[in-house]
């Protein structure tokens, strides 16, 4: 290799440098410098995915806590009242039974059962009362001459608790 160098004119010697100075420039810029500043970018993405799961986590933990507390928001989840009212009546098995649902001014809804079981009217009430903060505000209940079936009307309304 020293036979080669030597032999070269002083112009291809100045031209091997050049050479060798810009490929030692390109390799230093293609294995050092660019994957640490892709890193650098990949971490400060990173960090500023967690800043924005940390204040997500600090304020879901604060609507837990007023959950918890039975002063959150409104636990009809941003359903409608009417919505509750019929979806928590298909789950009490009451779907049959309902006979006239309307609402009553923005936070109160009238509902009709005919020919209910008292007992699962009982335990739809406290269900939407317990889940829902949903409040009995007016009951007419009538006994029909089946034994344990009634003729309900009842006014419901959202409780701020």
């Amino acid at each position: 290799m020293m036979q080669y160098w030597t032999q070269l004119r002083s112009r291809e010697r100045a031209m091997v440098i050049a050479a060798s100075v810009v490929v030692a420039l390109a390799l230093f810029y293609l294995l050092v410098w660019e994957p640490v500043v892709e890193r650098n970018v990949q971490l400060s993405r990173s960090v500023q995915d967690q800043r924005a799961l940390a204040v997500w986590m600090r304020q879901s933990a604060a609507q837990v806590k007023q959950l918890q507390a039975g002063a959150g928001p409104r636990a009809t989840s941003g359903q409608s009242l009417l919505t509750v009212i019929d979806t928590t009546a298909k789950m009490g098995g009451l779907t049959g039974n309902l006979k006239r649902v309307e609402p009553d001014g923005a936070t109160r809804v009238r509902v009709w059962l005919e020919q209910a079981a008292f007992d699962d009217v009982a335990r739809w009430t406290e269900l939407l009362q317990r889940d829902f903060h949903v409040r009995l505000d007016t009951a007419v209940i009538d006994r029909e001459n089946s034994p344990g079936k009634v003729t309900a009307r009842l006014v419901f309304e959202e409780s701020s608790q």
